[in-house]
């Protein structure tokens, strides 16, 4: 624990020198997406309908340097409005700064307590550097940071979940969710899971954590505009998610096939995991079915896109402990560090060729592919039943 307060204490050092320079960022780097969520949460302040196309288009125009003749628009929930409230107070040059330093703190600290979670070894703790390296050369890191994403989050959220939850902070672990909720779809299996197990567990202050910080968020809506809710399934209903080319399962099928139906593949996903969850017994770690939902639930949301699969570098981190922690032979270790690094190089080349986002469809794959190996793998080197490794391989290598 001391050691991650020094990594994190030295992290806020770093970003108040970004801060603090004007020189070494500069403007527009990450305005991408962040202009629309700071344009909503700029009407939000003002008591304005942030949903209405037209006050948008106005506001992105006048104030965040848009210049085409359509709306940045947000499907986000609306509470991710007020969790960027604060960033709408000072002017969207400063505010896109000031987001893109928060990004990289969400990112920094995001990777260093899944690194620091992923393994029990001190030596390998010691190392959560590796970690943050390779957060920060991770494609979709370093998309995700300059469109100005909020799939950071999510990323934070699960990643306070699970360093709250090992520390019995239970009612900070259940708070920390909410944060995962601004992108729904990426955890439509992640979050059913987590809370079928806190209740199987009896953390009543967990789910207590959830509902209070829920119930916040909620009630500043209202405060702030009590007819949000209409404005917002308005704004929701004319929307055509659905219709976008997006790296799933789903997006594949549609493309190929023309089978718009599969992007609803989750609706059959969802209970089997369900099922399988709840028919074994209750794990004594949270982060294996962290994991496994996020490999299974990435490629197969109703949408998504390419900088959302930042969320793969959850069970990324645990095969890299893994390895640092000598786990595999030395051989073994080498083919699969540098099939990952090819792998992120070649998604690199890919973005520069700017196809659509379809064609990242087979990241999130190979990643589940190695975890699933790797995984089974430990389990044969210790031949032990601990269900944080064996359960991973056996759910990953199940036949379908």
């Amino acid at each position: 624990m001391k050691r991650t307060t020094v990594e994190i204490a030295l992290l806020i050092v770093v970003l108040g020198v970004l801060l603090t320079n004007e020189s070494l960022i500069p403007r527009g780097i990450a305005s991408g997406d962040f202009r629309a969520y700071w344009s909503t949460s700029y009407l939000l302040a003002r008591g304005e309908n942030p949903w209405d196309p037209t006050l948008l288009l106005r506001t992105e125009q006048e104030q965040a340097g848009w210049r085409e003749a359509f709306p940045v628009l947000t499907w986000n929930p609306p509470w991710l409005g007020v969790l960027i409230l604060p960033y709408a107070f000072v002017s969207f040059a400063t505010a896109e700064r000031v987001w893109l330093l928060t990004n990289i703190a969400l990112v920094g600290l995001g990777a260093v307590l899944v690194w620091h979670d992923s393994t029990r070894q001190a030596a390998t703790r010691r190392r959560a550097w590796v970690g943050l390296v390779i957060a920060f050369s991770f494609a979709m890191t370093l998309l995700t940071l300059g469109m100005g994403q909020v799939n950071t989050l999510v990323f934070a959220g699960l990643a306070l979940f699970l360093y709250f939850s090992r520390a019995r902070r239970d009612a900070l672990a259940g708070a920390a969710l909410w944060l995962t909720t601004v992108k729904p779809h990426l955890v439509y299996l992640t979050l059913p899971v987590l809370f079928l197990g806190l209740v199987r567990t009896r953390r009543w202050r967990a789910l207590m954590g959830f509902g209070v910080g829920g119930a916040s968020l909620l009630l500043s809506l209202f405060l702030l505009r009590p007819t949000w809710l209409g404005e917002y399934l308005q704004n929701i209903g004319g929307g055509q998610l659905l219709a976008w080319e997006t790296p799933t399962v789903g997006g594949i099928a549609q493309l190929v096939f023309g089978l718009t139906w599969a992007k609803w593949l989750g609706l059959v996903i969802l209970p089997l995991v369900i099922w399988r969850f709840t028919s074994q017994a209750i794990p004594s770690s949270w982060r294996t079915w962290v994991d496994i939902t996020l490999l299974l639930g990435i490629p197969t949301a109703p949408f998504g896109w390419s900088y959302d699969q930042v969320l793969l570098l959850i069970p990324i981190l645990r095969v890299a402990t893994w390895l640092c922690d000598g786990e595999l032979a030395k051989r073994e270790t080498i083919l699969i560090g540098v099939l990952l690094i090819a792998a992120n190089a070649l998604a690199f080349y890919e973005r520069t060729l700017t196809p659509s986002e379809v064609y990242f469809f087979w990241v999130p794959w190979l990643v589940a592919i190695v975890y699933g190996y790797v995984a089974r793998r430990v389990t044969r080197v210790h031949s032990i039943s601990d269900d944080a490794v064996a359960s991973a391989s056996s759910y990953l290598a199940a036949p379908s």
